[in-house]
């Protein structure tokens, strides 16, 4: 009778063993087809076999989400492997591998992360974990020492001659910047399509502080520049740090604790250094309108809650934008018969979201007033061109009589005007 338990047991067990199988559970053979596949794409004889490898890496994972209904558990260990060897390829010398693989390896997260367990999310997102350790190895591959370095060697034996390349990206430097870039994109596009479960997680804190420390780096790059060739270099990761911070706060919203100290990143931006090679003004108009887009998106949503809905963070709000304004670099015989990149934004601001939000609010009377106060200041404004001063006068003549002693001011700032042109 035992030997007959035995033998009933082993059958059993050898049927558990086979069912596991037919249900996607052998986690060794997906980790030697996971290795295998990670193995074609670092090959250097053809970055098409690497691309398809990546696309294959991606395949995998989608097939372990067919596991959940089976075993969550192996459907996330798959997750795992696969995701970390995108980390790997993540940083790969050759960029059309790296970036693929950097956007499949955010894809994963992004489709399949409802799936995820705490565990798996865990180590993902934390400050330890895969997605920053990738933001980290981005950042120090960006940095000109290592990019020095790397067109000081040679090629690599049996490299291939895969791409023609634009002039914008015909340096190591600013082929770096493009991953970087995307890296920052797609790290908002995850923080944005899982922000309630994210947020809910212990480290979340940490883990704003750290993204909030990559968007301070890649803002001051221009400022540490020391001539127009570097600061050229580095303006895409600028533009990218101000889009993605004014992401931030409108994720945030509704989150004081994260909003006000994403806010104060985005200031330590705007001095006269920062804008010291943007005779183009390309910093200065991305973040005038990325400030335009915060400021509408957070009053078409009611439910928001946030300091910019305060008279002080909205009197903050647009000191800064008057900040921006007034320190951009002013080129002499440049813009004279148009307003400037810079210009047209705000204009567009005041006049199609601004003034039309105030005017519906009764209680904004001191908007009015405060909006009225700047546009003053800014006719009389040694960056502001003619055309520009031109257009906030119609503004501010038809803002008087909404303004205590209006007229007198206009008055007094058309003769300003005037004194000044003869």
């Amino acid at each position: 009778d035992d030997d007959d338990d035995e033998e009933e047991h082993g059958d059993n067990k050898q049927e558990e063993e086979e069912e596991k199988k037919e249900k996607g559970g052998d986690i060794g053979s997906f980790l030697l087809c996971i290795k295998c596949l990670a193995d074609y794409a670092m090959q250097l004889a053809d970055v098409n076999i690497s691309l398809t490898a990546i696309g294959t890496l991606w395949a995998v994972g989608d097939h372990a989400r067919q596991q959940m209904n089976n075993d969550s558990k192996v459907a996330n260990a798959i997750w795992i492997i696969v995701l970390k060897q995108l980390e790997l390829l993540s940083l790969n010398d050759r960029a059309p591998v790296r970036n693929c693989a950097l956007q499949t390896m955010f894809t994963t997260l992004v489709t399949h992360g409802e799936f995820f367990s705490m565990k798996t999310w865990g180590k993902c997102i934390a400050v330890d974990g895969i997605v920053f350790g990738v933001m980290d190895g981005i950042e120090r591959k960006c940095t000109l020492g290592d990019n020095e370095e790397k067109n000081s060697n040679k090629k690599n034996d049996g490299e291939d001659d895969y791409m023609i390349v634009h002039h914008s990206r015909d340096t190591t430097a600013k082929q770096w910047n493009e991953t970087r870039v995307i890296a920052m994109k797609e790290l908002s596009r995850t923080i944005r399509s899982f922000f309630a479960k994210l947020n809910d997680m212990e480290f979340f804190g940490i883990m704003w502080a750290e993204i909030l420390n990559i968007v301070r780096r890649g803002l001051l790059l221009v400022r540490d520049a020391s001539n127009s060739a570097d600061a050229e270099v580095q303006r895409e990761v600028v533009i990218a740090s101000i889009v993605f911070v004014s992401e931030l706060m409108i994720i945030a919203n509704n989150t004081s604790t994260l909003w006000n100290p994403t806010w104060m990143t985005l200031c330590e931006f705007g001095i006269k250094e920062d804008f010291k090679y943007d005779q183009e003004e390309e910093l200065s108009r991305c973040i005038v309108r990325s400030l335009a887009s915060l400021w509408q998106k957070t009053f078409e949503d009611d439910t928001t809650s946030t300091p910019l809905q305060t008279v002080a963070g909205q009197q903050a709000f647009l000191e800064y934008i008057f900040l921006i304004l007034n320190n951009r670099v002013k080129v002499e015989g440049r813009y004279k018969h148009a307003k400037s990149p810079a210009e047209r934004e705000y204009m567009e601001f005041i006049r199609e979201i601004l003034l039309p939000s105030a005017a519906n609010d009764s209680n904004d009377k001191w908007l009015i007033n405060f909006t009225f106060e700047q546009l003053l200041q800014l006719c009389n404004n040694a960056n502001s061109n003619s055309i520009f001063v031109i257009d906030i006068i119609g503004i501010i003549v038809d803002m008087r009589g909404k303004v205590v002693d209006g007229d007198d001011k206009v008055l007094l700032t058309l003769f300003n005007i005037v004194k000044r042109a003869v």
